[in-house]
């Protein structure tokens, strides 16, 4: 789907002028998830983080209503009366995340202005992203030693259900996201910026 579409480092410079001034509310169900990866973009191409605050749907849900059986979008929005499922696209389920906040501030008598919801749940910012530059582990010397003198390196790397193939790559950083280290580097078949999971590089040797 994304095939032939602008690439982040197009699209970013775009998504920060998009947010608009600091009082922008932003939301997401699972805010973290997403915060992780957009900080992950952000950092890898040098763009300071927003200052903008980020509602998490998910965590208000649970938070008002403790006793319901699950927390998802869907169940939250047909819970709620605002759709009886999620569609799983980005732009309805976005939208669907916006009905749902609104909803709750309207089916929650304690719960009136953005100020009430603040008092029982703090929101987000960007540096609560759950992402943090990393020491390599014992085995990824060659990698690290790559790192330090800008130079590059080959690996085998292992992409889903493709055999692993040997790339040369120059690595910039590694950054870990949600647990799963990530290696940012240039890769020279593609002559562009691509980011490797460390878990899935079989073997690395200099170039």
């Amino acid at each position: 789907m994304v095939r032939g579409q602008p690439t982040v480092e197009q699209l970013m410079p775009h998504f920060i002028d998009f947010l608009g001034p600091r009082d922008t509310i932003l939301l997401a169900h699972n805010a973290p998830f997403d915060l992780g990866f957009l900080a992950m973009a952000l950092i890898r191409l040098g763009i300071a983080y927003p200052p903008h605050d980020v509602f998490d749907t998910l965590a208000m849900a649970r938070y008002l209503y403790p006793t319901w059986p699950s927390h998802s979008l869907a169940h939250v929005a047909m819970r709620l009366n605002v759709a009886s499922r999620a569609e799983h696209r980005a732009l309805s389920d976005a939208l669907l995340v916006k009905e749902v906040f609104l909803a709750m501030l309207r089916h929650t008598p304690t719960v009136g202005t953005i100020a009430d919801v603040m008092r029982g749940l703090q929101p987000l910012t960007f540096a609560d992203a759950p992402v943090c530059a990393i020491d390599l582990p014992a085995g990824f010397e060659v990698l690290s030693t790559a790192m330090a003198e800008r130079c590059p390196i080959t690996i085998t790397y292992e992409h889903g259900w493709q055999r692993p193939t040997p790339r040369m790559i120059t690595p910039r950083l590694v950054l870990e996201v949600h647990g799963v280290a990530y290696v940012i580097a240039h890769c020279h078949r593609s002559d562009a910026e691509r980011t490797f999971r460390l878990d899935r590089i079989r073997e690395c040797w200099r170039a």
